[in-house]
């Protein structure tokens, strides 16, 4: 199992999102340039891939820091509008889910991503784009999905089931995953 990445795999990584994503495509914003708040989870490498990959393609990304007692999420109360996403492990989805509905927000999304047989297996909305990815790579994947499905370039709204090439897990990792994305009307507080 990797614990950690190196710089080959980066550029790697990098260079094949890169090659998924469309050169045509990078940097492009989402509609109305939206601000866009992004969950990234302490302690989940694909978490922290996931916000660094989306930040570097949304100048109105800022990341907000969820950590293992989940204080920050029970603390944080939306307001004004934008985009509030993440990829994390089901127990922050599921609570930043319920919170973000009850303040009224709207979901956008929802992609289950889980580990078995060696392989990550994707549920998405519109297009499969994850096969054959990295372990490494699949995080950066699915921002720029997400960058696309926030700019109104979606693919369409049926369902995709596709699977990473042969991958070990990061010990970090917990096996399950969840890419959500909720948008703010400007009246939750």
């Amino acid at each position: 199992m990797m614990n950690e990445l190196n710089r080959r795999d980066l550029l790697g990584a990098g260079l094949v999102t890169a090659g998924l994503a469309g050169v045509a495509g990078l940097g492009s914003v989402p509609a109305r340039g939206e601000p866009v708040r992004v969950v990234r989870q302490q302690g989940i490498p694909e978490s922290i891939r996931f916000s660094d990959a989306l930040a570097s393609e949304v100048p109105t990304a800022s990341a907000l820091e969820v950590g293992p007692g989940l204080d920050e999420l029970f603390g944080y109360r939306p307001s004004g509008k934008g985009v509030i996403a993440g990829l994390t492990s089901d127990p922050v989805a599921m609570i930043a889910g319920q919170l973000l509905v009850e303040a009224g927000a709207t979901p956008i999304l929802r992609w289950d991503h889980s580990y078995g047989a060696g392989r990550w297996t994707h549920r998405i909305a519109g297009q499969p784009g994850f096969a054959g990815v990295s372990q490494f790579t699949w995080p950066a994947v699915a921002a720029m999905r997400l960058r696309d499905e926030l700019a109104g370039r979606a693919a369409g709204p049926r369902e995709s089931v596709c699977a990473s090439e042969i991958c070990g897990l990061s010990a970090r990792s917990p096996g399950f995953l969840v890419t959500w994305a909720f948008r703010l009307d400007g009246g939750v507080r």
